[in-house]
């Protein structure tokens, strides 16, 4: 599930295309996308929608991390170099 955490766009392209940075919907917008539907969805029985909320929650976080959509060369962060202040 680790690719459901996170959208990867190309070096210093900075616009989202779904067909291009989701294929399959294995990022967080498919993930944010598949859990809504599933909670939303009638044929869903209260345990289905309890851990489709848990999920969609979670998913919500992720998107709104530093870094957790960003350039598919920074490694989701893990290439940039920190300075201290002090």
């Amino acid at each position: 599930s680790r690719p459901l955490h996170y959208i990867d766009l190309p070096d210093w392209v900075c616009n989202y295309d779904q067909e291009r940075d989701c294929k399959n919907d294995a990022c967080v917008d498919g993930a944010l996308r598949n859990y809504s539907q599933r909670l939303i969805a009638s044929n869903s029985d209260h345990q289905q929608q309890q851990e489709a909320l848990m999920f969609l929650i979670h998913f919500a976080g992720d998107v709104h991390q530093p870094l957790h959509v960003s350039f598919e060369g920074d490694l989701g962060g893990n290439r940039v170099k920190g300075k201290n202040s002090s």
